[in-house]
């Protein structure tokens, strides 16, 4: 974040919207994300074309991994990540994820939002979705506050768990770390099972 305030210091295409911004209306809320995901499939179109491969091992995707759940009632509140994507292209995913939790961060890693029952069906419509399409594997950490506060103004930073906040930033380092410092590419190995169309 921008100590000055003025928001996040991430590039426009990453999902980080500042306090100020989420008092805008739904309408051109909606606007800017169908924008952003346009401008994404352009970035994840162009980056296949290429070459015939793509050159990218994954993608680590994180929104809102600072909050707590308020849905979630169970033991765990404190410790835990959504993480999605872990069943689908790569069976390295879950490997090192788990393994890299185990050792340092011992998080739950609950995987409720790649169940393909789940109405929220946030694997297909999130930022890594352009480049799964493509073949990326992807995983995707994130606190699950769908209800709440979620892309409203009273989305304060008061609300923040900073503890958890971090443990769960360590977790996706360490994830990165090991994946980046592997010597050969992620597996392709597990088929990207579209969901039907509704």
């Amino acid at each position: 974040l921008n100590p000055a305030g003025r928001g996040c210091r991430e590039p426009r295409l990453c999902h980080c919207t500042p306090a100020w911004m989420t008092e805008r209306d739904s309408v051109s809320r909606q606007k800017q994300n169908q924008k952003q995901l346009k401008n994404q499939q352009a970035s994840s179109n162009k980056q296949t074309t290429l070459g015939e491969n793509v050159d990218s091992n994954v993608d680590l995707n994180t929104d809102m991994v600072g909050r707590i759940d308020t849905e979630r009632k169970t033991a765990d509140t404190n410790n835990y990540v959504y993480v999605i994507g872990h069943d689908k292209l790569s069976s390295d995913l879950p490997v090192i994820n788990e393994g890299v939790n185990n050792k340092y961060t011992k998080l739950t890693l609950d995987y409720k939002y790649d169940d393909p029952k789940d109405v929220n069906r946030i694997y297909f419509r999130s930022d890594h979705y352009n480049f799964a399409r493509k073949g990326v594997p992807i995983l995707f950490f994130y606190d699950g506050m769908l209800l709440a506060d979620y892309h409203k103004p009273t989305d304060t930073v008061e609300k923040i768990n900073f503890d958890l906040m971090e443990k769960r930033v360590k977790m996706i380092f360490y994830t990165a770390w090991e994946m980046v410092n592997r010597d050969a590419m992620l597996k392709r190995d597990t088929p990207l099972n579209m969901p039907a169309t509704r």
